[in-house]
């Protein structure tokens, strides 16, 4: 949606899906505006870091 901010979360150890892959297509053909951030791990996101990641855009926006 126009004017929406997405926040991206990208696994660097990612064997399924390709990161760079996801920023190009989305920062060309996505709508609205995208933050990508990298954490350390795979395809799953640790809940811990899921957790604070939620917590730290709900407090510091």
């Amino acid at each position: 949606m126009v004017g929406t901010t997405h926040h991206i979360f990208l696994g660097k150890d990612d064997s399924v899906v390709n990161g760079q892959e996801v920023k190009f297509y989305l920062n060309s053909s996505g709508t609205g505006e995208f933050y990508f951030e990298e954490y350390e791990g795979g395809h799953r996101v640790p809940a811990q870091i899921f957790f604070i990641s939620i917590k730290n855009k709900v407090t510091n926006n």
